[in-house]
């Protein structure tokens, strides 16, 4: 099993995309930790990158969940002296900046200012305010160090991305759906005013490549690098921009270069350099057809900027400390979306990992995930009476069976969640949260020879939700 003090660099994803792409580039795989900090329920990968022993950490979206993963890693892995944000982001082109998909986005400031601006976007429609609420340190100086050197590098003598994940994905071609670089036809950018197309909703095959609602742009040339790598600020919230005028105001005003929605959580507990591969354009025509490659552009060049500092020189520097939390409510003990998800997920955590880490084995549950979605979830038909409970109890029964199948060990207490924890409150859980967790609560008491059965049942169905929405199956 592996030290966790001798891994001294942190890499953290908020996708599964994001995951498969960070850990398919280490140079070697390690063993899995033998033990971690009570409460730490992250996913890791543990391996190598040239000299350097890096950990791999995934969260789900969101602000607050980025900073409770960072929190939980400096837990398990106390000597953690540098820190990357490695994923994707929605890019604001302008005429300043040829942004294209599959650009490379790094967060870097001017003027002592932060390359993170955290801002509040509360509404997502066509043209709401954008309110601006900080701009956040800059990332350490051994990293902004290596972005300057590495940025000299490329403008030099260019970059040699492309060819990395090239030759990746011959070294394993199960990634070639998902992960290589879509065609170039794919990427379109659309007039502000050119909304998507409700009836193209999957690809905006009905959104047309008319001039008067796409901006043309000329081929990059033999020369320009492609994928390109931009260095400037980043913008970030809780909620992703779906909004081509908002985009464009910020892009012009404040020389926005990328949107996301971790960044901010996770730098004000957690200093790191953030970078983005760009997977849409932040307006109404996002979808997923960029999403691998731009995760596999983000994740060659955090390797290659690692690649660049000696490891003595991470060496020398003092472990990360941890910041102090926010003195609110979100972050009592149980009311985190990482301690409420043990209240109804089966799944003991060190057997997800070891499955989510292995990348055959990951695209072979995903793909058992979407059969069960087909098949079963259709038979789910409440008409009330003994009949469809036992439906119930029958689909679950198969699910339990297709999570162990695949290697996902179920927890000993399934059958112990009872009383004593529904004491817990529940005043602070989300609508969805609270209606799961009271739902089981009044399984367990319910009336009846299926009462047992029924609350299992109950928790399994919610376990094959969350795994699917957690590993992104459509």
């Amino acid at each position: 099993m592996s030290d966790p003090d001798s891994y001294t660099v942190g890499w953290i994803c908020a996708l599964p995309i994001e995951f498969v792409a960070a850990q398919s580039l280490l140079d070697e795989r390690h063993e899995p930790l033998a033990s971690r900090s009570p409460g730490d329920i992250n996913s890791y990968t543990l391996g190598s990158i040239g000299n350097h022993r890096v950990v791999i950490a995934i969260n789900e979206y969101g602000t607050t969940e980025a900073a409770s993963v960072a929190r939980d890693m400096l837990g398990s892995f106390r000597n953690i002296r540098i820190g990357l944000m490695v994923g994707i982001g929605s890019g604001a082109p302008s005429r300043r900046n040829d942004i294209r998909l599959g650009d490379v986005v790094v967060g870097a400031g001017r003027d002592g200012n932060g390359g993170v601006l955290q801002y509040d976007f509360t509404r997502t429609i066509q043209d709401q305010a954008f309110q601006v609420t900080g701009v956040l340190n800059q990332p350490p100086a051994i990293l902004s160090a290596a972005i300057s050197n590495i940025r000299a590098q490329y403008e030099t003598h260019g970059h040699q991305l492309e060819q990395t994940i090239t030759s990746l994905i011959q070294r394993n071609p199960r990634l070639q759906k998902r992960y290589s670089r879509p065609p170039q036809d794919k990427d379109r950018l659309y007039q502000p005013s050119a909304t998507h197309t409700p009836q193209g909703w999957l690809n905006c095959a009905d959104c047309g490549d008319d001039p008067l609602r796409v901006h043309i742009r000329p081929p990059r040339q033999a020369l320009d690098d492609d994928p390109a790598v931009h260095y400037g600020l980043i913008a970030s919230a809780n909620q992703p921009v779906r909004d081509a005028v908002t985009r464009d105001r910020l892009a012009t005003r404040r020389e926005v270069l990328c949107f996301d929605t971790e960044a901010a959580g996770l730098m004000s507990h957690f200093p790191c350099v953030v970078i983005r591969g760009i997977c849409d354009y932040a307006d109404t025509h996002s979808n997923d057809v960029w999403q691998g490659y731009a995760a596999m552009t983000a994740a060659a060049y955090a390797k290659d900027l690692l690649l660049r500092i000696p490891a003595e020189r991470i060496e020398a520097e003092n472990p990360v400390s941890l910041a102090p939390p926010p003195a609110d409510g979100n972050n009592q003990p149980g009311a985190t979306p990482q301690n409420r998800t043990r209240y109804w997920i089966i799944i003991e955590q060190d057997s997800l990992d070891v499955v989510t880490s292995d990348i055959t084995r990951y695209e072979a549950l995903r793909e058992a995930l979407s059969n069960w979605s087909l098949q079963e979830l259709p038979l789910l038909q409440w008409t009330g009476g003994e009949e469809s409970r036992s439906t119930y109890i029958t689909v679950a029964t198969n699910a339990e069976t297709l999570l162990q199948r695949h290697g996902l060990k179920i927890r000993r207490d399934i059958d112990a969640w009872a009383y004593v924890q529904s004491a817990e409150s529940v005043d602070a859980l989300s609508p969805r949260d609270k209606a799961l967790f009271l739902g089981m609560y009044a399984g367990y008491h319910f009336a009846g020879p299926y009462a047992a059965g029924w609350a299992r049942a109950g928790r399994i169905i919610s376990t094959m939700s969350w795994l699917m929405e957690y590993m992104a199956v459509e």
